[in-house]
């Protein structure tokens, strides 16, 4: 029988979501089960968003944080830091870009410029 890949999505939203924020956090059944007071409403989206809604289970939720560590360990070795359930990029993180003009080493703060400078971001 042929998988969904819904995993596979799963992992790429997170490591798009990574690059975008900076950030990202992989709930446990302890945060799936909580009450969640004390927190807004755009942090329990946030929070929310690297659930499998269908079978949210401790080892399903366990294997996606796996996932997603092998799989920027592969690609992005040493560029990233983990502390609990939050996966955070280090803020030296630099890779370069091809660019008209040629290429050049970007940051992730300068990422982070351009995204909110593009999607409107006043933070």
């Amino acid at each position: 029988m042929r998988r969904t890949g819904k995993t596979t999505r799963l992992v790429d939203l997170a490591i798009q979501t990574l690059f975008e924020k900076g950030e990202i956090f992989i709930a446990d059944m302890k945060w799936i089960e909580s009450e969640r007071r004390g927190f807004t409403s755009d942090e329990i989206a946030d929070r929310d968003k690297f659930i499998d809604e269908i079978d949210a289970s401790q080892r399903i939720q366990n294997h996606l944080m796996s996932r997603i560590l092998k799989r920027l360990e592969s690609e992005h070795h040493g560029q990233f830091e983990v502390n609990g359930r939050f996966i955070r990029l280090k803020s030296d993180y630099q890779f370069s870009v091809d660019t008209p003009k040629g290429r050049m080493l970007v940051g992730y703060k300068d990422i982070k410029k351009m995204h909110d400078f593009n999607y409107g971001n006043d933070e």
